[in-house]
């Protein structure tokens, strides 16, 4: 990574940084300590997104939607590599968990061909049929 992208994108981090900040204002005042881990999740989710999508992909129809399917996704995929019984491919794929992956990666997939077909190469799209 080189400091012209990072100087370039901090911008980006700012904005997701303040929009993060105001959801965690949203939250009642309450005595006990909040969980910042979603929200951390989500900003992080929003930056990854807006600095190789570009940074209007935040103020999309269905963005919000993506990021929920993203974070699935990567705590689907996550869940997959701490449990043993489902490394083999032939198992994982009678699964319940192998059809809401899919499922994920499908709907993230078409969100991402929505912003900028060309970010779904043919890569993806033989990625796609594999599965």
């Amino acid at each position: 990574m080189n400091v012209k992208f990072l100087q370039d994108s901090i911008p980006v981090f700012e904005k997701c940084s303040r929009n993060m900040v105001n959801r965690m204002k949203a939250c009642p005042k309450l005595e006990e300590p909040i969980d910042v881990l979603p929200f951390t999740m989500q900003c992080s989710l929003e930056m990854v997104c807006a600095t190789t999508m570009g940074a209007e992909v935040l103020e999309r129809e269905g963005s919000q939607k993506f990021m929920e399917d993203t974070e699935e996704y990567f705590m689907l995929v996550a869940s997959r590599i701490f449990n043993v019984w489902l490394y083999s491919d032939v198992i994982y794929r009678k699964t319940k968990q192998y059809l809401l992956e899919c499922r994920t990666r499908e709907a993230c997939l078409d969100f991402a061909m929505k912003v900028d077909p060309k970010l779904v190469s043919a890569q993806f799209a033989s990625v796609r049929k594999s599965f």
